[in-house]
């Protein structure tokens, strides 16, 4: 299977079942956990999933794109500590 298939097999899992770990989800994809691994870590990349607590989870639209301008934006820009977005604060 192309990791490009992985990818979407694990994204649909996800979809399908919410919250899953590494273990549940090579399980649910009949996938060995190291390729699984390595399919997590791009959708992670890619703004797509995160890992909290050793469960994956989809990322909404909403915080998807917000993760992408942290990332991205140029300037002092945003940070999320705690589940709260704050203005970084420029160095003088």
């Amino acid at each position: 299977m192309r990791d490009e298939d992985l990818d979407w097999k694990v994204y649909h899992t996800l979809e399908r079942c919410g919250n899953a770990t590494l273990e549940e989800l090579s399980g649910a994809t009949g996938v060995d956990q190291g390729r699984v691994a390595g399919s997590v870590e791009r959708l992670e990349n890619n703004l797509i999933i995160e890992k909290r607590d050793e469960q994956y989870r989809l990322l909404s639209l909403e915080e998807s794109i917000l993760k992408c301008q942290l990332k991205y934006m140029p300037g002092p820009g945003l940070t999320i500590e705690g589940g709260v977005i704050k203005i970084k604060k420029e160095d003088k």
